[in-house]
């Protein structure tokens, strides 16, 4: 007789929300913070028994961490004479106030002024002294007449040169670009001559042009690009292709800020100081698994601060303009098969720009486990000799056999008559078989069942059972006739039995 017992392991399938049979579900968080978002995914690693599910975080940061090379570019055109000048004055200083100037260069922010008009100048190369800057910022003055015109190409070029020549490279380099006007100069630095275009234009001239290259050239050396335009309305005509021209300067149009009146600069300046200032600090993301699964021993990445059980915590400091990924892998622990969330909760908690204390819950991917695969082991119980009389000696032998497709440890093999017969526990490779024997001397007919059991490397357990029947004969009886007795024809016997026992 011969039963075979083992158990499957489990192969993933992850489901969108219209059909099963997708590579992965990925439900994504409701977007409540500007500068935070959240999103969860989980899918198959590989197509195995054992099967290991990798799990993803991503926290993703609306600003830009630390520490940052800021070069403030102001108009001072004619147009800025007075009101707007002033206000974009208290603005930009309002910024230099609330920059990291902690002395160190490795992590202290540095800022740096140009200003422009028909041409530029660099008014503060960068610094981390704030005072020199706010100095360089109050001296700023409007021009008039041929001094007045609007050459933001030059501002922009003054501006990146500085941060190309003077700026650190692990710093991130930035250029905020304040403008009332349209462009219309542009100059060639490879000769420092100015030129003039339309001074209203309604659509681009070689001077805004020339300002969109020169931003995009910033770009493009990894400077991220904020612009500002002022009151653009009051340029008639004009204020197209102003407002179009700074649009195509900024990093993004997210980058680009319209203040109808110069009451508006500091506002602005502050929303600015919000996306260059890191979006999250003093972070702590804890995942806590569900209790079907494991964790994978040395799979958290980045390798995580602490795992208790099945809580997993990442700790760090600043989340920036950037996207982490946090991901580690986890096993059903049983061959498991139906719909299971992978998690009881994941939360991240940190300080807001503002510097409030902020929460967010994760999503948790749902997936689907089913059995794919038998990981087995055999074993075959002989007897011999098979028919004994009574007393007489029995050979026991336990032949186990590890089916495959994966190697066994811990097998260890037992009879329900004889208790424990291996010695210890051992390994099986696939293929290997391994015989054990027992000797027992039974007194009577017996059917004993043995049962072999061990590991697969993901420490499920497969078994096998088989048995074997030994049958003890009994002696015939044996008559004995004594003191016969006749009575007339009729003969009477004390008959006596013997069958081995009396």
């Amino acid at each position: 007789m011969k039963k075979y017992l083992s158990i499957c392991c489990v192969v993933l399938l992850i489901i969108s929300a219209l059909s099963i049979g997708a590579e992965r579900l990925s439900i994504h968080a409701d977007v409540t913070d500007t500068y935070v978002t959240l999103d969860k995914t989980a899918t198959d690693y590989e197509i195995t028994c054992g099967q290991e599910i990798l799990v993803n975080l991503t926290v993703n940061g609306t600003g830009v961490g630390g520490p940052l090379d800021i070069m403030l570019v102001i108009d001072r055109s004619g147009s800025m004479l007075g009101q707007p000048l002033d206000a974009a004055k208290v603005a930009a200083k309002s910024f230099v106030d609330n920059r990291s100037f902690t002395g160190d260069p490795a992590t202290s922010d540095w800022v740096g002024v140009s200003s422009y008009a028909t041409t530029a100048s660099l008014d503060q190369g960068l610094t981390d002294n704030s005072a020199l800057a706010k100095s360089a910022i109050n001296g700023l003055s409007a021009g008039v007449s041929s001094r007045g015109f609007t050459n933001i190409m030059a501002g922009v070029h003054v501006a990146q040169e500085e941060l190309a020549t003077n700026g650190r490279n692990h710093a991130m380099d930035i250029i905020i670009v304040l403008s009332d006007g349209v462009a219309n100069r542009w100059t060639d630095f490879t000769t420092g001559t100015t030129y003039k275009t339309a001074t209203w234009p309604a659509t681009h001239t070689t001077s805004t042009l020339k300002a969109i290259d020169e931003a995009t050239a910033a770009k493009n050396a990894g400077t991220i690009v904020f612009t500002i335009g002022l009151n653009l309305v009051a340029l008639g005509p004009s204020q197209g292709v102003a407002r179009d021209t700074l649009e195509q300067m900024a990093t993004s149009l997210d980058y680009f800020f319209d203040a109808a009146t110069p009451g508006y600069l500091e506002e602005i300046y502050g929303r600015i100081a919000t996306y260059i200032t890191p979006a999250a600090t003093n972070l702590t993301l804890t995942d806590v698994v569900e209790d079907e699964f494991v964790i994978v021993g040395g799979s958290t990445d980045p390798p995580a601060t602490s795992v208790m059980g099945n809580t997993i915590t990442w700790e760090f400091d600043t989340l920036g303009n950037e996207t982490k990924t946090f991901q580690y892998k986890i096993r059903p622990i049983r061959g498991l098969e139906g719909w299971y969330l992978t998690n009881v909760e994941a939360n991240l908690t940190y300080t807001d720009p503002e510097g409030n204390p902020a929460s967010q819950t994760f999503p948790n991917p749902l997936i689907y486990l089913y059995r794919v695969c038998t990981p087995a082991i055999q074993i075959i119980k002989t007897a011999n000799p098979t028919v004994i009389n009574k007393g007489e000696k029995v050979v026991y032998t336990y032949d186990v056999t590890n089916l495959g497709p994966y190697p066994l440890h811990d097998v260890n093999v037992t009879d329900d008559k004889y208790g424990t017969i291996s010695s210890a526990p051992f390994d099986l490779d696939v293929n290997e078989t391994i015989t054990l024997t027992y000797e027992a001397y039974p007194n009577a007919t017996v059917t004993n069942v043995a049962t072999a059991k061990g590991k697969d490397p993901w420490n499920y357990t497969v078994s096998d059972e088989d048995d074997a029947i030994v049958s003890v004969i009994t002696e015939c009886p044996v008559t004995f006739f004594t003191d016969p007795t006749t009575i007339g024809n009729i003969t009477f016997l004390d008959i006596t039995y013997f069958n081995g026992d009396s």
